[in-house]
């Protein structure tokens, strides 16, 4: 009677095995989703700077343009 218990019992470690690896593979995929997310907040923020800084750089050059002061290479940089 001792032998049937045997395989029973290797059989339930090898399900516990299994479940602890569905619970870790559950928490990564959470991990991964929760890191997907601030990379996309990351890019937006990125993307936002960017837009501000070229909106900035252009207000800059229009105004030294008025002034006289920015040269025709660089408006001809500028408007390629």
């Amino acid at each position: 009677m001792g032998e049937p218990s045997a395989p029973m019992c290797e059989v339930d470690l090898m399900k516990a095995a299994m479940c602890m690896k569905d619970h870790e593979i559950f928490a990564l995929r959470g991990e991964l989703d929760r890191r997907i997310h601030e990379n996309q907040m990351l890019l937006m923020s990125i993307e936002r700077l960017e837009k501000t800084f070229a909106a900035s750089y252009d207000r800059l050059i229009r105004k030294l343009d008025r002034c006289g002061v920015v040269q025709d290479t660089q408006k001809r940089k500028r408007r390629s």
